[in-house]
Parts: structure tokens; sequence; C-alpha cells
């Protein structure tokens, strides 16, 4: 089981930015870096599911912390935090 790795993390999914292999999404022009969002979440200056609501946000990212091995209770207390995100405060 790997740590989750500390550092900024994507304002949408909470993945730790460190941990994109692209190096973070891309803003609109396709070449400059995003600082807040993943390349999973976040293309050419939009998002790459903008329909998908918080709570299936939420059960992606219990499903993709469950499958790298990380133990019930820090699962728990990271999915609450995705509530806490840039992208899904009103």
């Amino acid at each position: 089981m790997q740590p989750i790795p500390p550092g900024p993390a994507c304002q949408s999914c909470l993945m730790p930015m460190s941990s994109d292999r692209n190096g973070g999404g891309t803003e609109s022009d396709g070449t400059t870096r995003s600082i807040e969002y993943c390349s999973n979440c976040y293309r050419n200056g939009m998002f790459t599911e903008p329909d998908i609501t918080v709570d299936e946000m939420i059960s992606k990212v219990q499903a993709r912390l469950f499958a790298a091995g990380v133990p019930e209770p820090v699962v728990e207390r990271n999915l609450m935090a995705v509530y806490g995100l840039d992208r899904w405060r009103d």
C-alpha cells in the first residue's frame, strides 16, 4: 500500500498533483498546465466530465483509493474532503 502523497491536490478529484503523470490538466491553449486540476479531470480549459456530480466523483475516488489498497478509515477521511474542493463549493 502506498501512502497518499502530501502536497497540492486536484481541486476536482483530490488526486495528488505529484501523482499526475502529465503534470496537471491543460488550460484552453492546450499547453499551459493547470495548477488546480489534474489531467484526468481537466483538459483544454474544460472539465472532462462537466456533468458529473460531487456524489458521482466521490464514488470514483472511493473506488480508486480502495483499488490502491488505502485503508477504509483513510478513504473515508479523504472522501469527506472532496466536498471542500474548489470545484464543488457552492
